[in-house]
């Protein structure tokens, strides 16, 4: 089982990921939480997502 133990720069590398894929989860919750989505609420959501984007580059 050792043999599949990350090394320090792999774990780093998917706290990244993580960081980078927590805002499309965001917005795609934001948008699935009503019973009937409404391209209003959506853009709102996509602009927070590239603004966080932005922000992480």
């Amino acid at each position: 089982i050792s043999k599949f133990k990350l090394s320090p720069m792999e774990w780093q590398f998917l706290q990244d990921v993580e960081v980078i894929l927590e805002a499309p989860h965001a917005a795609q919750q934001c948008m699935s939480g009503e019973s009937t989505p409404k391209l209003s609420g959506a853009f709102p959501a996509f602009e927070t997502l590239i603004e966080r984007w932005k922000f992480l580059a």
